[in-house]
């Protein structure tokens, strides 16, 4: 998690109002990324389909992904709170989405649009995402030191290798080239090697699985023209290289 903090603060500048801490911000967006699963706080599907008034942009045409809703769980009765929304341009300015409370009961309830319902009930639809896209939602305590943040990616940028080896890959940042690879399944501490391909160059690194057989690894080059490219890793046991691909630059030109 530090050396995702750490990358997140240098490319990341902030300009918040008083009521956020934004070093708080960041390191509860790389606790998000660090965790495969948070037991605490987490997105997922709603078993009710969305309805046109549960969508914020009101927008039929673009593709809604969901719906989500959240689950807050583990935090003391009587604790109040505040919902927050972003995706990585709006990490500097988080909308505000409702304020909530745990009941006796250990039950999450959020008032959104003046109406007071279950946490896990609000439905949240994801719309004008892009492929590798997190969205991310941020609660804050009233005691204004815990954040606690989660992401779900409703377009992935991942793909399975034939023998169950997994790579996915999604931005850190907006504006600069900085994203996160990571993998699982591999055979322990496998190694394997990971290039980059664009129009440019191509960057090969040399990794090695954990004792868990997985991995991750962040790609940033200054050089680096983020327009179409693709990622592949190889072992010595495949025939054919893990590959995903997709144009940055349609990214950068949109945020």
């Amino acid at each position: 998690m530090k050396f995702i903090f750490a990358f997140l603060a240098i490319f990341t500048s902030f300009t918040l109002s008083a009521a956020l801490n934004s070093k708080k911000i960041l390191e509860s967006v790389a606790e998000a990324y660090s965790k495969e699963l948070n037991d605490t706080f987490y997105y997922t599907l709603n078993e009710k389909p969305f309805k046109e008034e549960d969508l914020i942009e009101k927008d039929l045409s673009s593709p809604v992904y969901g719906p989500y809703c959240l689950v807050l769980k583990g935090i003391p009765p009587g604790t109040r709170f505040s919902l927050y929304k972003f995706n990585l341009v709006e990490m500097k300015k988080p909308a505000f989405r409702g304020a909530g409370y745990i009941d006796q009961d250990g039950e999450a309830w959020l008032t959104y649009k003046k109406t007071t319902l279950k946490l896990s009930s609000w439905k949240d639809c994801v719309q004008n995402v892009y492929p590798g896209e997190p969205i991310f939602s941020m609660v804050v305590l009233n005691d204004k030191k815990t954040y606690i943040t989660t992401r779900v990616i409703p377009r992935p940028l991942e793909v399975y290798g034939k023998d169950g080896r997994y790579l996915t890959l999604e931005p850190l940042t907006y504006a600069d080239p900085l994203y996160l690879a990571k993998g699982k399944n591999f055979k322990p501490q496998e190694k394997f090697t990971l290039s980059v391909h664009s129009k440019e160059e191509i960057r090969t690194k040399n990794l090695q699985a954990t004792q868990e057989g997985t991995f991750v690894t962040i790609l940033h080059s200054e050089r680096f023209n983020p327009e179409t490219y693709s990622i592949q890793i190889t072992t010595d046991e495949q025939i054919e290289p893990m590959t995903i691909s997709y144009d940055w630059k349609l990214w950068n030109s949109i945020r």
